[in-house]
């Protein structure tokens, strides 16, 4: 069994790095905020499954392992690893689904989550009694279980709000995805000391084929979208420069390859792209190239 576990956590966990770089390359080529919050949310659920893969490989080779270093990688997974995965699966969340106030609630559970973390050292390092320390563990269950059926609920609320079809489908796929593995994800927060088997590792490949196939499809599909004609440009009172800059950005350009480019500071760069963002009313990249293929479109 701790051979199967092995090769189970290492399988999960090639598959999730993978699919991690095919995602940062995505981030790289867009910079946009929402990649960059599923990047911090899939490296804190990575480092998550890498922690208990060093475990697994421990346990097969028990014999051969310095117990400071079991003790440390045993941290990492119960402590850091699982309360960075908390915090950033709310701060994805509240990103993916556009919610008010995003700043502020984000603020409000770092506080619960930052607090849950220093009564788990003191019930984990200090307390010498069990009962107490059994209180502990199930409020640090509980906490984990409550931000799970959190994001639940807020997907199945949010979701048909969301304005973009790209992202509802996605959206959609994920809560279908984590209301299925429900049952699973509740074994593992309250009855993993019964049974060894994990399901998160499953979870953890399912989001990345989702959010991978999406980010990609969604975001490397618009080098070549057609530039409209000049009368559309001139409706926006777009500048000469600003044309220029526009053209790069739908092949892709980064600010910092722009401003290479064009032999123009990067800060110009920025200001330039602000400007065209409120011209065009849009937040982002992907909504500027949306907007230009939509615009490239044939009139019905």
């Amino acid at each position: 069994m701790r051979h199967f576990t092995f090769f189970y956590f290492f399988i999960t966990f090639s598959i999730g790095i993978v699919s991690l770089g095919i995602v940062y390359s995505a981030y790289i080529k867009t910079k946009e905020k929402i990649i960059r919050g599923y990047l911090y949310f899939y490296a804190a659920f990575s480092l998550s499954v890498f922690s208990n893969l060093l475990l697994a490989y421990f346990r097969v080779n028990s014999g051969q392992i310095n117990i400071h270093v079991f003790q440390a990688v045993d941290y990492v997974e119960a402590f850091i690893a699982k309360y960075l995965l908390l915090f950033t699966i709310v701060v994805f969340n509240h990103h993916l689904f556009s919610v008010p106030n995003k700043k502020n609630k984000n603020i409000f559970f770092g506080i619960i989550i930052l607090c849950e973390f220093s009564i788990h050292h003191y019930f984990e390092y200090i307390t010498s009694s069990e009962k107490i320390e059994l209180v502990g563990d199930l409020i640090d269950r509980s906490l984990f279980f409550a931000i799970l059926i959190y994001s639940l609920v807020l997907g199945i609320l949010k979701y048909k709000q969301i304005e973009d079809d790209h992202f509802k489908s996605m959206a959609k796929k994920m809560l279908i995805l984590l209301t299925a593995m429900l049952p699973g994800l509740i074994n593992d927060i309250y009855l993993n000391d019964l049974w060894s088997f994990r399901f998160f590792p499953i979870l953890y490949v399912g989001c990345s084929i989702i959010f991978s196939f999406h980010f990609v499809n969604r975001f490397l599909r618009y080098e070549s979208i057609p530039i409209p004609e000049d009368s559309f440009f001139n409706k926006h009172q777009i500048s000469k420069r600003e044309k220029e800059i526009i053209h790069l950005i739908l092949k892709g350009y980064s600010n910092q390859k722009i401003s290479k480019s064009l032999f123009i500071s990067l800060n110009t760069v920025k200001s330039h792209v602000r400007h065209i963002f409120e011209k065009f009313h849009v937040k982002s990249r992907f909504e500027l190239m949306a907007l230009f293929k939509n615009a490239a479109k044939p009139p019905h």
